[in-house]
């Protein structure tokens, strides 16, 4: 009876000390906040700065790049493979965005911004449609950086927030409201790894995980979708806090100060790099702070990336590249 007694004070106790899941606010004045499209990667104020830039530097490839994707128009989204229905979901968004903008007007495009809207929108559905298979669903994977790997390849968050985001002005009611059922289903599957207060590592398979939470929130919240729906974005974008800022992003800063590192060794490490990037870039466009400038180890994700790839000695040895290498990386070496 008295260990009964002390195990329930215990509980008790444990659970009261735990701290408060905080929900998310959007910054102000950032596009989130401003309930602004686009918001993911790009914003109304960056894609003029970033057309600049293709203008002159990529011209000749930028179109090249156009054409092969109206060269894929007329393919069944149905008959992609994995790899090729995520990119292609932000290819053909992206084109939508590039027409409607009006940006981009010295280059020529096969179709008009509600053509590529609905081509994307196409691919959406097959890819909510995968999602929800009893079996072999379609669901974020570790090595979903692996672009050139039909069966691994893409992000399906990331294809269908930007398939909501890009194409917002050109899409029905309707179809926003399957968008933003798509991407709850997403958040709802979650793997249990990525719940609050559950496990604490950071590992390759974590980061792809990761990207079922929060992605909804940022494409969709704000917007006038009708009863419910602003619940369940909030919920979504609560998610940016409890993991991604609470856990991943102040985790990271922890785990690359002094001599510690990531524990997987550098082949995972450059894996998880990529599937982080990717989703950090998205949000820190939405909320307006470039979160890679904000956080020193994000920052320095290249240099990390490179030391771990040159040769160098190792204990005295030499015998090479140092790519699998499994152990941490001491600042003493970076300055040496």
């Amino acid at each position: 009876m008295t260990q009964l007694i002390f195990l329930m004070i215990f509980v008790s106790t444990f659970f009261q000390a735990l701290p408060a899941q905080e929900g998310f606010t959007p910054p102000p004045g950032s596009p989130l906040a401003k309930k602004e499209h686009p918001r993911l990667f790009f914003t109304k104020e960056s894609i003029g700065p970033i057309k600049s830039y293709i203008d002159r530097y990529e011209g000749e490839n930028f179109q090249r790049y156009v054409n092969e994707v109206d060269a894929a128009f007329e393919q069944s989204a149905a008959a992609k493979e994995r790899n090729m229905l995520l990119l292609d979901a932000h290819n053909f968004a992206f084109l939508c965005y590039a027409r409607a903008s009006g940006l981009f007007e010295n280059y020529s495009f096969a179709h008009s911004a509600g053509e590529y809207a609905a081509k994307a929108y196409e691919h959406a559905v097959e890819i909510d449609r995968q999602k929800r298979l009893p079996r072999k669903w379609l669901k974020e994977q570790s090595h979903a950086a692996i672009m050139e790997s039909p069966s691994q390849g893409g992000y399906i968050n990331l294809a269908l927030g930007t398939v909501y985001d890009w194409c917002y002005d050109q899409l029905s009611l309707e179809q926003k409201r399957f968008l933003a059922d798509a991407l709850y289903i997403c958040f709802q599957k979650r793997d249990d790894e990525v719940n609050p207060r559950d496990k604490a590592k950071l590992g390759l398979t974590l980061t792809s995980q990761s990207h079922d939470v929060g992605i909804g929130g940022l494409a969709i919240w704000g917007d006038p979708l009708g009863e419910g729906y602003a619940a369940i974005a909030q919920e979504m974008l609560d998610g940016v806090q409890w993991l991604w800022y609470d856990r991943i992003l102040r985790m990271g800063e922890q785990l690359f100060e002094g001599t510690a590192g990531w524990s997987e060794g550098a082949n995972y490490f450059s894996g998880a790099m990529t599937n982080l990037i990717w989703y950090v870039a998205a949000l820190s466009s939405a909320v307006n702070d470039n979160l890679f400038e904000r956080f020193r180890w994000l920052h320095d994700v290249p240099l990390y990336s490179y030391f771990y790839a040159m040769p160098m000695p190792l204990e005295g040895e030499f015998p090479g590249y140092y790519v699998q290498r499994n152990d941490a990386a001491s600042l003493r070496e970076w300055d040496s």
